[in-house]
């Protein structure tokens, strides 16, 4: 993986063929880990020969359930605008609607929005007319009790778009009281009918999630993100 870090950070372009077999097993197994396919196939010139066929495929279901995910997006902010909640998209479908990064690089598994406290119940009971229930079909449908998590649990519409809604951006584990979800909102940007963080939160949130929030690896994304944040 480091020589794809590596090409992919520098801006080379080389060939898929250039490549070994073993190599481009590891390409699909790290598109599907860790949603590379775009990084992937912005470094590598993909062909229609057989050994490719895995990386195509893996581009063309990402790239359907990304539009999927992103017109799902557009229809709640219209609702969460017209309701006037706070909320502010993050991660990697706010780096995505801010035009970080070029069309079909940065993929994401799910959407997380960060809402106030306040418009909490609203912004909940807003989902669940939207389509959006828990996935666990033993919680209470509501949003009472928050707990120790810095998100209710994971909700899930007919489309298959997975949504974390927050209250706060970090593990209660970490800091009892958010350091950054306040000024979130606070600077969030308007941008083409939907609220984003600012550019040093993105930087911000992108330098916690990628060095604190995760007990396991997430791979080279927090690298590509902050590079493309900061070229901006």
């Amino acid at each position: 993986m480091d020589e794809f870090v590596f090409d992919y950070l520098k801006g080379n372009k080389k060939k898929l063929k250039s490549l070994s077999d073993e190599a481009v097993n590891s390409l699909s197994s790290l598109s599907k880990k860790y949603q590379l396919i775009g990084f992937i196939s912005s470094v590598y010139k993909f062909s229609n020969e057989e050994r490719s066929k895995e990386l195509n495929l893996i581009r063309r279901t990402s790239v359907t359930k990304n539009l999927m995910m992103a017109s799902d997006l557009d229809m709640i902010c219209k609702k969460f605008n017209k309701k006037n909640i706070n909320y502010c998209v993050l991660k990697g479908p706010a780096l995505v609607h801010a035009g970080i990064y070029k069309s079909g690089i940065r993929f994401f598994r799910d959407l997380d929005i960060l809402v106030s406290k306040e418009d909490l119940d609203l912004a909940f009971k807003t989902l669940n007319q939207l389509g959006f229930n828990y996935i666990n079909k033993l919680s209470k449908n509501n949003c009472d009790v928050l707990g120790n998590m810095h998100h209710l649990p994971v909700m899930v519409n007919n489309n298959c778009t997975y949504l974390e809604l927050h209250h706060r951006v970090t593990k209660r584990s970490h800091y009892l009281k958010c350091p950054i979800s306040e000024d979130i909102l606070k600077d969030k940007v308007f941008h083409d009918g939907v609220y984003i963080p600012s550019t040093d939160a993105l930087i911000g949130h992108a330098l916690y999630h990628g060095i604190l929030h995760h007990e396991n690896p997430i791979g080279p994304i927090t690298l590509f993100d902050l590079k493309e944040i900061t070229r901006k």
